[in-house]
């Protein structure tokens, strides 16, 4: 018999089934209660409830609702007479053998290679998936060659189910997928009388939108011989009656025995009817058109049943908006419900007082994630302050995109104050993949198409877990990460993996080059570089080195043995032990690697067993990888949910359990909802099921079940840039929906009350947050308790002019000793204030031990090898020595180009230093002196030496500096500093920079008042910079130096030229994908974390104070490169 109930609450639906126990126990007290769902989280909510309810539940199975059916398939039908379920992960399998057939054949020609090929049977193979679960009713009609499409992608997908079912069909009679298997199960017991041993009286079926229907009527045909108790969630108590329920009353699952046309009739039906059915209620309209759905079903499997909803009854304990909210759509009502008990008990204090600011629905907008959750955390423990019966396990926090949280939730939440330390879990379905062991086993096995880049080898090298398995050690790895590079290793193995990807076997770059210019090294053991057979040694070992070089070239050779492996394609007998193989050969044996690798070891063997069907079909790697990875994503993680803890997890779970506290992250327009692309293959887009589970639709109904489920505070919260130059993230469409019904609900009682002192700017549900502080100013309600230390978080107060008011105020925070600063420390700040504030003041500093050199491109000279080229030119050609041996040197080094490329490159770069040797041959060793000084700037000595020429008749400069280089912004600021210091010792004459590529810098001579005037300025500025930074950035220099017209010598007044050094500050504030962006740089992204109008303008003050002067002196337009 079929009991049903239609519910809103699963607190609700508990007590019934626990009434029901109490009350009817079993006949055998051996038999277990069963009950049905169709997620773990209800599962595992079930578990935790029914045990505080019933304190012992031993004897409750709690079973997924595809697990039973296949239990009572096999219990009801007998062995001879049952059908093989063929698991769906075999259908690519199948399409792989069957597609060097000429009736599938035919359809691939298109593809160029087998990987192609792979890619669209595979996911030709995830929609059949789909099919079997949401439209069995196609893949039966298709079982029995029946044609119902027309688009010729439809036809397409037609004939290839039909070509495998016959395949299968000629393979073995009982094979079938779970589409039949199902409708031989119906058959069956509309035909038999079924009598069932060890099975129960009574099954509890938890059904939902997301159940499938022709599971939920599969169970429910058990009702001959099993009582089945149906609690299905719906969020309205509406009583629909349609004509077409009128015409129809009898059941239609009795009226009609074949299941399927039974479901299709009842699909095609339903979607005729609910088109122009509406709620009363807006909200239900908005979200909710699956609940037509959902009433429609209910009513044509049974047309009795029993209501067991909280309609969140209004009264003097929970007056809130939010129940307010939820009584409405409960009730499917727009009127206001407290109306008539606002009459009789409320004032006008208690009505703003309870109804208006009540905070049960608030919305966080923030200017970055860092504080969304900062916010997030602060708002958690206002809330266990003032409310003692909430719980960390009565709060869920959720999101779409819940991975970009996590860091900030582990780092705010986990703070190492006890009193503001939350305890949460994370809910994952998925194993998460995104780790070093399984990202180095991927990378070992696409070993067939790795071209041995130094970094990718290193990558493998440096991690703990193999470069033990070769008896390294972390300073031995560095050694040879110094050592590889030092010999201009940067990819390919030898000539022969040359010759495979079609490039000259004579470049010096390859591993095989490389290691052998190692080894003579080692053999030499000399300082000065020898060249012997075509090889130049690179550089001196130690004698200990042999030993770490030694386990190097064994790792090396395993990478070589396996690259060839994984290169061919193989029988799917012959991969079987391939992945053991690479995890004995590279893996060391322990606990924390192991748990891992059992992962890929199971997914590895649940992929060849899978695969077996194919015995003589060969497969590449590539085909093999993807595989293994959907293996290990199909592998569900089991959490334990219920443990006491804040509960964060993905925002399409646990949609049906009721929480205190729901907090939604990241509601923006893109997450909220998450719209996938469009298939055009996928059929189930053209044609809809009445409760179809990937849908739009079901995105919005599932905010609207969690709006229902939280009984206390809804929270919801996103971050919008605050960038000018950013597109600005807009808020979901649910969100701007909810604040208009809000607004409605308002507008009612306005126009009831009629208050003065009552207006709607009085109630909101909006806050703002801009500043990473969480104070009370800055969020709302934030108690003592709450409050996040500012120690920890207060940031460095930035430069400005009113620091210049008071002199005596900056002298004294000096960081210098006995008011003394050395020459060598003012350039060194000048060239970078921002990076001596965190060097010398901060004290922080990170080595950049890992250079970032090109390693893709054969034919052209990286930046830091050109840079050595230049500088030994440079010096060869001061002491007119013969550039042949630097040559041969950098060619058979690896660190020239191949061939004619490397000697254009040589000739290049000699011209450009021979320009600027010619530019200064007039000089000799004796052209220079030594000026020592002791300046004394107000009561700061600045002191120090410069060079300076003599005076001679052909020396027309006072300094002259020159560089193998080209100039750049920290050597114009360097030259400055020390033109200053020459005119304010009495220096009359111009000075001039000489760099490579024709950049200069010439600057006018200053008189001795000015140079003093500007160098107590750049003091100051370096006394200030000493503890605020300076935003002196290189991004704030190029946009005046494009802005300066040198021959008005001022800033331009033009609107185009303005327009133009706005958009180069940009450029060089972002850079492109040949050159890092300023942003980029650690020092200035900790300073300036995001860009906005603000500091926009304090960057251009601050340009204009230091970088304008030069400008200003200067000969002629400034060349910033």
């Amino acid at each position: 018999m079929l009991f049903l109930y239609k519910t809103n609450d699963l607190n609700i639906v508990v007590n019934t089934i626990c009434t029901h126990i109490k009350k009817n126990p079993l006949d055998n007290p051996l038999t277990s209660e069963i009950i049905l769902v169709n997620s773990e989280e209800i599962k595992q909510w079930l578990n935790y409830s029914l045990s505080l309810k019933l304190g012992i539940t031993a004897n409750i199975k709690i079973l997924h609702i595809n697990s039973y059916i296949r239990k009572l398939y096999k219990c009801i039908i007998p062995k001879k007479k049952q059908l093989i379920e063929i698991k769906k992960d075999t259908i690519l399998w199948y399409l792989l053998l069957l597609s060097k057939k000429k009736n599938i054949a035919i359809f691939l020609k298109k593809f160029k290679n087998s990987f192609e090929k792979y890619l669209f049977l595979s996911h030709i193979a995830d929609l059949f998936k789909k099919y079997i679960k949401n439209r069995p009713d196609w893949i039966n009609e298709w079982d029995k060659k029946k044609h119902f499409f027309k688009l010729k992608n439809q036809i397409l997908q037609e004939k290839i189910w039909m070509f495998l079912i016959q395949h299968i069909k000629d393979t073995n009679d009982k094979l079938c997928f779970y589409p039949k298997l199902l409708r031989h199960y119906i058959r069956y017991i509309n035909k038999k009388k079924i009598h069932i041993l060890n099975f129960p009286n009574r099954v509890f079926l938890i059904g939902t939108v997301q159940s499938s229907i022709y599971d939920l009527l599969s169970v429910i045909k058990n009702k001959k011989f099993i009582d089945v108790y149906l609690f299905f969630f719906t969020v309205s108590n509406n009583q629909y009656t349609t004509h077409y329920q009128k015409k129809k009353k009898k059941n239609i699952s009795n009226k009609i025995s074949n299941f399927i046309k039974n479901c299709y009739f009842f699909n095609k039906k339903i979607k005729n009817t609910n088109k122009n059915l509406r709620f009363n209620n807006h909200l239900l309209n908005l979200w909710g058109q699956l609940e037509f759905n959902s009433i429609f079903f209910l009513k044509e499997i049974s047309n009795q049943y029993i209501n067991l909803y909280n309609t969140f009854s209004i009264n003097n304990k929970n007056t809130t908006i939010l129940n307010l909210i939820k009584s409405n759509i409960v009730l499917d009502r727009e009127k206001n419900v407290i109306k008539k008990y606002q009459k009789k008990n409320y004032n006008k204090r208690n009505v703003k007082k309870n109804i208006y600011i009540d905070n049960s629905i608030e919305i966080h907008i923030c200017s970055s994630i860092q504080i969304e959750v900062q916010v997030l955390h602060t708002n958690l423990l206002h809330i266990f302050n003032n409310n003692l019966d909430i719980f960390p396990h009565d709060i869920i926090i959720k999101s779409t995109n819940i991975n970009i949280y996590l860091p900030f939730i582990k780092t705010i939440f986990n703070s190492p104050e006890k009193k503001k330390c939350i305890p949460f879990i994370i809910v994952n379905k998925k194993i998460n993949t995104d780790n070093l062991i399984f990202n180095s086993f991927f990378k070992l096995l696409n070993l067939s198409k790795c071209n041995f880049f130094h970094n990718e080898i290193f990558f493998l090298l440096r991690l703990p877990f193999i470069y033990k398995k070769f008896l390294l050690n972390e300073q031995e790895v560095q050694w040879l990460d110094d050592w590889t590079k030092q010999s201009n290793i940067k990819w390919g193995i030898d000539q022969e993996h040359l010759k495979k990807i079609n490039l000259p076997i004579d470049i010096h770059n390859t591993w095989e080059k490389g290691i052998n210019r190692m080894i003579i090294s080692y053999s030499i053991n000399k300082k000065e570089q020898i060249l012997w057979n075509n090889i130049f040694s690179s550089h001196d070992f130690n004698l200990d080195a042999s030993n770490t070089l030694n386990k190097f070239l064994i790792f090396i050779s395993f990478l070589k043995k396996w690259k060839k492996k994984l290169s061919t394609s193989k029988k799917i007998k012959n991969w079987k032990l391939i992945g053991e193989n690479i995890i004995h050969d590279f893996y060391i044996n322990n606990e924390k690697t192991n748990k891992y690798l059992k992962l890929i070891l199971d997914a590895w063997k649940k992929t060849i067993n899978t695969a077996s069907i194919i015995k003589n079909y060969r497969i590449n790697i590539q085909l093999l990888i993807e595989e293994i990875l959907k293996n290990i994503n199909s592998f569900i993680k089991k959490n334990k949910i219920f443990t006491g803890s804040v509960i964060v997890s993905d925002f399409y779970s646990f949609e049906y359990i009721p929480y205190k506290v729901t907090y939604l992250l990241g509601c923006d327009e893109e997450s909220y909802p998450k719209i996938k692309d469009y298939d055009y293959f996928d059929l189930t887009s053209y044609y809809n099921t009445a409760m179809h589970t990937d849908t739009y639709e079901l995105k919005k109904y599932c905010f609207l079940v969690t709006l229902i489920n939280t009984q206390n505070f809804f929270f919801i919260s996103y971050f919008k840039s605050q960038c000018a130059y950013k597109n600005k993230t807009s808020k979901s469409p649910f969100i701007k929906e909810l604040e208009k019904y809000i607004q409605k609900i308002i507008k009612i009682n306005f126009n009831y009350f009629n208050y003065i002192n009552i207006k709607k700017e009085d109630f909101t549900i909006k806050h703002y947050h801009y500043s990473i502080i969480c104070d009370k100013n800055k969020l709302k309600k934030c108690s003592k308790h709450t409050k996040i230390s500012q120690k920890r978080l207060k940031k460095s107060e930035i430069y400005s002019d009113s620091n210049f008011n008071n002199k005596k105020k900056i002298y004294s925070r000096s960081v210098f000793n006995n008011n003394i600063i050395l020459i060598e420390n003012f350039i060194f700040f000048w060239k970078n204030p921002i990076f001596y504030f965190f060097k010398y003041y901060l004290h922080i500093s990170i080595s950049k031990i890992n250079v970032n050199v090109s390693e893709f491109e054969p034919f052209s000279i990286d930046y830091l090898n050109r840079y050595k080229l230049n500088d030994e030119i440079f010096n060869f050609k001061l002491k007119n020595k013969k550039l042949d041996t630097i040559f041969n040197r950098f060619l058979f080094s690896g660190q020239l180009p191949y061939k004619y490329f490397g000697e254009n490159c040589f000739s290049k770069q000699k011209e450009e230093i021979k320009n600027v040797i010619n530019k200064i041959s007039f000089l000799t060793p004796n052209s220079f002196k030594k000026n020592i000084f002791n300046l004394k700037i107000d009561n700061i000595f600045l002191k120090g030496k410069i060079k300076v020429l003599k005076e001679k008749k052909n020396h027309h400069f006072g300094i002259l500096c020159f560089k193998p280089s080209i100039l750049k912004l920290k050597d114009g600021m360097s030259f400055w500093i020390q033109h200053l210091i020459y005119c304010a010792l009495g220096g009359k004459k111009p000075s001039i920079l000489i760099g490579s590529k024709n950049s200069e810098w010439h600057l006018h001579s200053l008189n001795k008042t000015k140079s003093i005037y500007y160098l107590k300025k750049y003091v100051c500025g370096f006394v200030i910079g000493s503890k605020n930074p300076i935003l002196l950035t290189s991004s704030g220099m190029h946009w005046l130096n494009t802005m300066f017209d040198k021959k008005l010598n001022k800033i331009s007044s033009n609107k185009h030229i303005i327009e133009a050094s706005k958009e180069k500050f940009m450029q060089i504030w972002n850079g492109n994908q040949f050159q890092q962006g300023e942003k980029d740089d650690v020092f200035v992204h900790k300073l300036i974390p995001s860009l906005n109008e603000k500091i926009i303008e304090k960057i251009f003050k601050n340009t204009k104070k230091w970088f304008l002067p030069i400008l200003k002196y200067s000969y002629k337009k400034v060349n910033i490169r």
